[in-house]
């Protein structure tokens, strides 16, 4: 889904973690003026799975109008976002229950979990506008099979639906009866992309014990969490190589640079520098979330010029629409096959202009995607070339 470049900064505004009372104006007026402006926005918010986010900041900032349909079936504005609320915290209160279930069946094993990503946000109760599909956490490979036997003992099971969801650090995704969403165990907090640069000991190693809900969990601290939660995106999800921006990645990682210490952040900074490759993501992510969340970043992270200019091209982009699910879809059908879509994804970057420029023309237009270089051979032999 698109939207105008003046919604899509507003989308921004509702979310952002600290808008000045010049720009809560500004939107309160634009929504007063301007009836569908919200509808729009909502439906935006909602492509991009920060629906509960967008409800969080409007309820937070006092911006949802008093009444006025947001909905073509008349629905008033404060009823449609209090029942996103109440669905959202439903959903949430749900998948907590299930997951304190997972920890003690673990414990009673003699398993310390290490909880991943919105997990942290469930066992803690914090981030309470996060929306999560499924639950990750982490046991050590030597207890990978004990653990999947407790969970098997809880009721978990493969699903059909799911199937074909391992990867090279978590099984086979595994459901359970009134549980929303799925289970993901990790062998390793992430995939061989991240792990080049993030690799699972260090994390772990700088992992905390968290006894809460009668059990015990591992979480990483914050500095570490917000490194992984981009690193996630950027390089787990490619868009390192398609030249987008995960808007609810980027979302979750602003409020984490918003809400951390002074220390914190200085180590933050300086756990980035460990790599070229992961300092120059830290500061394009930390340029976009300042660009489109107006995150205050402190003075001494001095990002480069070229960081704020290529998140500037990531967020236009995103506002047409183009980020790395439609991307990734694109490769696909593209080429046909996972082999050779995995492929034309390790040289995007070379070609990310071209390809979309290309995408985009082509969604406009309607057509089918076609493969976008000149014969196939000639892009396994590039793309050898390049992991060697």
């Amino acid at each position: 889904m698109t939207t105008s470049f003046d919604e899509f900064n507003a989308l921004g505004l509702c979310l952002s973690p600290e808008p000045s009372l010049q720009e809560l104006t500004a939107l309160r007026l634009r929504f007063l003026s301007k009836t569908d402006s919200l509808a729009r926005l909502t439906e935006f918010a909602a492509s991009r799975d920060l629906l509960p986010a967008l409800e969080f900041g409007l309820s937070r900032h006092r911006l949802i109008p008093p009444s006025g349909p947001v909905r073509p079936d008349t629905i008033t504005c404060a009823a449609y976002f209090n029942q996103i609320q109440e669905d959202h915290l439903k959903r949430r209160a749900a998948m907590t229950e299930h997951l304190v279930t997972i920890v003690r069946a673990l414990n009673e094993r003699g398993i310390v979990p290490l909880l991943l990503k919105g997990c942290v946000s469930l066992w803690s109760d914090q981030n309470r506008w996060r929306h999560m599909r499924d639950m990750d956490l982490m046991v050590h490979p030597a207890e990978v099979q004990i653990a999947l036997e407790a969970l098997r003992r809880l009721g978990f099971r493969d699903s059909p639906a799911l199937e074909g969801g391992k990867a090279d650090h978590h099984l086979p995704p595994l459901v359970r009866v009134g549980m929303p969403g799925w289970l993901e165990l990790h062998e390793q907090i992430s995939n061989r992309r991240v792990e080049r640069y993030l690799r699972t000991d260090d994390l772990a190693s700088a992992s905390v014990e968290s006894a809460r809900h009668g059990g015990h969990a591992r979480i990483l601290q914050a500095p570490h969490m917000a490194l992984h939660g981009f690193a996630h995106h950027h390089f787990g999800h490619r868009s390192s190589s398609f030249g987008t921006l995960n808007l609810k990645g980027l979302h979750e990682f602003a409020w984490a640079i918003a809400t951390m210490t002074a220390d914190e952040r200085n180590e933050l900074e300086a756990l980035a520098r460990h790599s070229r490759r992961l300092r120059v993501a830290f500061e394009f992510w930390a340029a976009a979330a300042a660009e489109f969340y107006r995150v205050r970043l402190p003075p001494n992270w001095r990002l480069g010029a070229k960081a704020t200019e290529e998140a500037q091209s990531a967020l236009r982009r995103s506002a047409t629409g183009v980020h790395e699910s439609l991307f990734s879809t694109f490769m696909r059908e593209a080429f046909q096959s996972s082999e050779e879509a995995s492929a034309g994804e390790e040289i995007a970057s070379i070609w990310s202009a071209r390809l979309l420029e290309r995408f985009a023309a082509v969604k406009d237009a309607g057509r089918d995607i076609v493969v976008p270089w000149r014969n196939r051979d000639h892009l396994r032999k590039t793309s050898a070339g390049i992991r060697e």
